[in-house]
Parts: C-alpha cells; sequence; structure tokens
C-alpha cells in the first residue's frame, strides 16, 4: 500500500491538509489549487490527485489564515492560537439580534477555519508538541476541539505515529480519540479510512451512518474485517465496560459483515449467522435476512424464528429485528404480487407465530395501493381476504385494507358488497370504508348508511365511524370525538357510545389524552329514547365523568329526569369519585342538603368504604335520612364486616337495635347469619 505522502502528495505542502476539514464538501481538482500551491516534496515530481475536497472561501479567510501561518515558526503557534481564540470571543460577544446573525456567524465561521488551518501546520511542524498544547488546554478548559482537529491532521500525515501517540494515552481516552481520528478520516475516503481502520479499530460501524463506504470496505477486506470483528468480541470479555456488544459497537460489525455475505449468497450468509456467538447472532442473523427479504423474500419464513427477543430486565425486551425484515419480506412479495403475499402470511403463520401480524400493515397498505392503481379490483381483494382461515388477519384485513382508496372507489365497494353474501367479514369490511369514505364525501356515505335496512350492520358502520375519530392530533379528538358520536341516528347511538366510553376511556384500558369529555359525551346523548342500551350509557359516562371531574358528573346525573336512572348514574359517578378521593368525596356529601341526592351519594360512599373502612362506612349508612336506602345501605355494610370482624358487625347492629323498626331489625340481623341474598 502506498505511503500517505504518496497517496496524498498536497499533504507535504503546509497547510494542505486543512482543505479536508473546513468549508464545504466539494472535491478539489489538484493539488495546485490549494494555497501557496500544491506540489510535494517526491523527488520533483509533481503528482496530482483528484479526490480530495476544495475548500469553500468566500470571505477570503482560508487566504488570509494561509498566508500568515505559511511560514510562521512553532515558537508562534501559541500566539496565533491566542489570537483566533481572541475572534471566538468577538463572535460570543456579538448581539444574538437578528440584524447581527449575519456578523455573528461570519465571525464563528472564522474562527473555526482560522483554527482548523493553525492545527494543520501544527501537525506539520510539531504534531506531538501540539498534542501536549491542546492536551493541557482541555484538562483546563475541557475545550476539545483543536485537539481533535490536531489528531485528525496528524492521522492524514503519520496514521503511524499518530495512532501510538493516541495508544499512549488513558485506555478510555484513547478509545474515544481513535474513533474521533477515525471519524474524520472517513471524509477523506475508502483507502484513508482504511488505512487508519486496521491500526486503530474504530470506529465501528454504526447503523445508518457512512453505510456506502462501510459496505465497500467489507467487500474488498471481508476476511481481515471478519478476523479483526472475532478479536474484538473476545477482547470485550475481559473489558467489564465492553462486555456488552451492542454499545461496543461489535453487534453493528456482525451485521455488516452478514450484509455482505448476503449481497452473494443470501443462504450461506444466514448459516455463516448462525454459527457466530450468541451475542452477536442475532445481528448477523439480522444483516443476512435483511438482504434476504429484499431479494429472496419468500425464503424468510424458515429463518425469522431464529430470532428472538432478548430479555435485559425484568419487564423490558430487545427487539430481534424481526418485525422489520417481515415488513421488507411483504413489501417486496407484494409488490410484485399483493395476493401472493397474502398467501404466503396465511401459510406460513404458523412458523411466523406473532410476528406475522408485524406484515399485516404492509400488506394492507399494498392491497390499497393495488386496488387505487388498478391492479386489483375490491372483489378480488375482498374475496382473496375471506379465504383467510386465521380469523384475526381475515378481519384485521377487512377492516383496513381500504384506507387510500378516493371517495368513488370506496363508494363503489361499499354498493357491491351489499350485494354479497357474507356476514362477519362483509361487516367488518364496510365498517373499514365507512370511516374513510366518510372523510372524503360525508353527504354520500352518510347517505348510504341511513339506507342500510340491517340494524346490525348499520350499527357496524357508525361504530366505526366512531372508532376512527380518536386517531389524529390530540388537540382535536375531543371535539372528533364528538362530532361523530352526535352524527349517529339516535337508534345505535347509546350501544355505540356505551362500547366507545368502555374502550377507549373506562377502567384504565388506554392511555388516553384528552381527557375524558364529559359535557361533549353526555350531549350526544340528548335525544336518544329510553331504552336499557341508554340507561347502560348514561351509567357508563357518569362512572367514566366521576373520576375525571366528579362534580360535573354528580350534577349531571342528578339531572336524569327518570328516576331509577338517576339514582344509577348518581351512584356511579359517587363510587369512581369515592374510590379516587374518598375524603374529598365525603366533604362533598357532607354539605349537600338533605334529600334524595345527598342519601343516594351517601349510600354509594359507603359501599365503597365498607370493605377497609367499615366503621366508617357504618357511621355513612346510618345518616341516610330515607329510612328504605338507609336500611339498603346498612346491609350492604354487613355483608363485608361481617366476614372481616363479625363481632364488631354484630356489636354495631346491637347497637341500634332498641331503635330499630321489628321488621328492620329482623333484616340486619338475617344479614348477619347469611340468611339474605347477598349483594
Amino acid at each position: 500500500m502506498k505511503s500517505p505522502a504518496v497517496v496524498f502528495p498536497w499533504l507535504a505542502v503546509p497547510l494542505a491538509a486543512a482543505a479536508g476539514f473546513y468549508g464545504s464538501h466539494q472535491r478539489r481538482d489538484s493539488a495546485a489549487s490549494m494555497p501557496g500551491g500544491g506540489t510535494a516534496a517526491t523527488g520533483g515530481a509533481a503528482v496530482t490527485e483528484t479526490t480530495p475536497r476544495r475548500p469553500f472561501d468566500s470571505t477570503g479567510t482560508v487566504k488570509k489564515w494561509a498566508d500568515r501561518l505559511r511560514n510562521c515558526t512553532v515558537q508562534e503557534l501559541p500566539g496565533l492560537f491566542a489570537e483566533i481564540q481572541a475572534l471566538q470571543e468577538k463572535a460570543k460577544a456579538v448581539d444574538f439580534g437578528a440584524d447581527h446573525a449575519g456578523e455573528r456567524s461570519r465571525i464563528h465561521d472564522e474562527s473555526r477555519t482560522a483554527l482548523r488551518l493553525l492545527c494543520a501546520r501544527w501537525a506539520e511542524l510539531d504534531a506531538p508538541g501540539g498534542l501536549a498544547f491542546f492536551t493541557q488546554r482541555k484538562e483546563e478548559t475541557k475545550d476539545s476541539a483543536g485537539r481533535q482537529w490536531l489528531l485528525a491532521e496528524w492521522a492524514l500525515r503519520d496514521p503511524g505515529a499518530a495512532y501510538e501517540a493516541i495508544s499512549a494515552l488513558p485506555e478510555k481516552e484513547a478509545r474515544n480519540d481513535l474513533a474521533s481520528v477515525g471519524y474524520s478520516l472517513m471524509e477523506e475516503g475508502k483507502e484513508v479510512f482504511w488505512a487508519w481502520f486496521q491500526k486503530a479499530r474504530r470506529p465501528l460501524p454504526s447503523s445508518g451512518f457512512k453505510d456506502g463506504l462501510w459496505a465497500a470496505l467489507a467487500a474488498d477486506h471481508f476476511e481481515e474485517l471478519s478476523a479483526m470483528a472475532a478479536e474484538l468480541l473476545e477482547a470485550s470479555k475481559t473489558k467489564p465496560d465492553e462486555n456488552d456488544p451492542n454499545s461496543y459497537g461489535l453487534a453493528s460489525f456482525y451485521k455488516l459483515l452478514a450484509r455482505t455475505l448476503a449481497e452473494k449468497d443470501a443462504d450461506k450468509a444466514v448459516a455463516w449467522a448462525k454459527e457466530q456467538p450468541e451475542s452477536v447472532r442475532g445481528q448477523a442473523l439480522t444483516g443476512a435476512l435483511t438482504v434476504m427479504a429484499g431479494r429472496s423474500p419468500e425464503k424468510v419464513a424458515d429463518y425469522l424464528p431464529l430470532l428472538k427477543a432478548r430479555q435485559i430486565s425484568p419487564n423490558v425486551f430487545s427487539g430481534s429485528g424481526g418485525g422489520e425484515i417481515l415488513k421488507l419480506a411483504v413489501e417486496t412479495m407484494a409488490s410484485r404480487d399483493p395476493l401472493q403475499a397474502l398467501q404466503w402470511l396465511t401459510d406460513n403463520k404458523g412458523k411466523l407465530g406473532d410476528q406475522s401480524y408485524e406484515g399485516i400493515n404492509v400488506l394492507e397498505q399494498q392491497l390499497s395501493k393495488a386496488m387505487k392503481e388498478g391492479r386489483l379490483t375490491a372483489e378480488q381483494a375482498f374475496n382473496a381476504v375471506r379465504a383467510v382461515s386465521d380469523p384475526n388477519l381475515r378481519m384485521n384485513m377487512a377492516d383496513d385494507m381500504w384506507k387510500g382508496l378516493p371517495a368513488g372507489q370506496l363508494a363503489a365497494a361499499a354498493e357491491w358488497l351489499m350485494s354479497v353474501d357474507s356476514k362477519e367479514t362483509r361487516k367488518m369490511a364496510l365498517a373499514g370504508i365507512f370511516p374513510a369514505w366518510v372523510a372524503q364525501d360525508r353527504e354520500a356515505a352518510m347517505k348510504f348508511a341511513a339506507g342500510v335496512k340491517d340494524p346490525q350492520l348499520a350499527a357496524s358502520l357508525y361504530s366505526g365511524l366512531a372508532s376512527e375519530s380518536h386517531n389524529g392530533l390530540v388537540s382535536t379528538q375531543q371535539e372528533r370525538v364528538t362530532a361523530a358520536l352526535t352524527a349517529i341516528p339516535p337508534e345505535h347511538r347509546a350501544d355505540i357510545l356505551f362500547d366507545q366510553v368502555r374502550m377507549y376511556y373506562s377502567n384504565g384500558m388506554m392511555d388516553h389524552s384528552p381527557p375524558f369529555d364529559g359535557p361533549g359525551i353526555s350531549k350526544a346523548l340528548e335525544g336518544v329514547p329510553p331504552s336499557e342500551s341508554l340507561d347502560k350509557a348514561v351509567t357508563k359516562v357518569a362512572e367514566t365523568w366521576g373520576a375525571s371531574d366528579p362534580a360535573a358528573a354528580m350534577a349531571w346525573a342528578s339531572g336524569q329526569s327518570d328516576a331509577g336512572l338517576r339514582e344509577k348514574a348518581a351512584g356511579a359517578a359517587m363510587e369512581s369519585w369515592a374510590k379516587e378521593d374518598a375524603w374529598g368525596a365525603s366533604q362533598w356529601i357532607d354539605a349537600q342538603p338533605a334529600g334524595e341526592q345527598r342519601d343516594i351519594a351517601a349510600h354509594h360512599l359507603a359501599r365503597v368504604l365498607r370493605t377497609d373502612e367499615p366503621e366508617s362506612a357504618w357511621t355513612w349508612a346510618g345518616n341516610i335520612s330515607d329510612p328504605a336506602i338507609r336500611l339498603e345501605a346498612q346491609s350492604a355494610v354487613l355483608r363485608k364486616w361481617r366476614d372481616s370482624s363479625a363481632g364488631d358487625a354484630r356489636a354495631a347492629v346491637e347497637g341500634l337495635a332498641a331503635d330499630l323498626p321489628t321488621a328492620d331489625r329482623q333484616k340486619l340481623t338475617d344479614t348477619l347469619e347469611h340468611r339474605d341474598a347477598a349483594k
């Protein structure tokens, strides 16, 4: 291999190395374009280099500082550095306002360019002395910019000497510097970086960064890189701070190597990956299978089970990467033939297990795309999905594959589906079509739904519309949900509203934001005819609202016109409140005037307290003014109390015996003796 002086002859010219570290990423045509000329001291022969970068110098900064630095001595460099520092301080002092942004930026860029040129000159004249200077400064100020640039310039000129100097530093510091220099040398091309990496073995590959450079290196030097990776992996076992191959970078290294093999022979790459140590085997398999998924996706199902999520703490698992590979495989197949991809996913569900669902979203999108482009009809897509044996996969596909279609296609698909002799699959398909259609042509979609004669089918359409309203911007979610529910005909609204509240807001089922919109949701119940469904919906709204805004929920519940519904709703709201804040609920009840509302609230507070605080519950039950409600509340408390402390429960009843009517005393005694119907 040529020495750096021959590969980059212009590096022998003062300041030439700095060209690679400032200005734009343009490339220069020859060494002669460097400030001050570009002929290297190579026995009098001028060598032209066509790859290094051309500096961009619209302000003349490069020339100005190059002229000053070209003939300076080592002794003058610290003073020039002080000037550059003064420039940096000047940039900091410029006002941040918009009127001064350009001036601040100009001074800042000039100081950075000057510092990089200074580092180039220092590396040329006295690299070890420059390193000592900047190391001392780093220890004093924590500023490492000059030090890193000097090391990079030194490595460009003499990678061996730079490597030896860095290796003599403390281990952790040396690792960081070796990697930092390597990142800089990556910008100088494959050969320059490879010369460094052979010595430093830093930085290791990082997915998504310089992938093209690493791929080229792996293709050219696979055996050498494989040996390096194995040595580094073995060495990591003896270093406690590097025993995780993922943090050390070796996992990505093995992924790169497997990808390189797979570009030539994916099956061979998988076989190679399977032989690697367990700590890096998953990444190696991921690299090989990613290539396979893009070229021979049908084979992926045989190997994906090898990728298993790794448990890294009691409740945290590191992803295997299998999901992304499956998505790529499905996308590759579906772009050729979406129905073939659907059949493949169905046939291989047993091998893929739960991972199979990772490919569903991709397949849904591909089916939609094929229908939109006319490569697939709605009839073909629906019949293929209906034939899927797995019910969960079938229903997911039937519901979601219509998204992205224009209104005209959605309308045609809906009309055609009405003629299909299918129950569940057709219902799911229409439930998916309807909200997408409403979003584009609300009037036509709602007219279609109004003409559906089957009550269950119509309800499923409106339910899909309500569920879809939860998707989208959080800031407008409340308005969307309320609008969707209000648009549903009254005869369907109560059941759908109940399901929506139960699914999205109640019992911690989902982490919802914004919080439950009690006023909006309750308004949607206006105009709904009396029914058992309405009772369920009102009670569920009161219960859910009571957990977030209990006073408002109680006021709404107490305003229900039907006495029975009023009691159910108020009781549900109070129990939610008491479970969250029993003290606050009791304070509110205490402030209420005697009457039905107070008695109902006290009854339900007692029901909540009876398990953990039976004495308090008994007291609240005894304070109820209505005799019938009071007796019911006392009986409810006794049913729990008799099981936890039968003696205390009996003493409480006996303490009231003289004041109780005979029938009430007998009922409470029956409750103590388990002769009642438990509630």
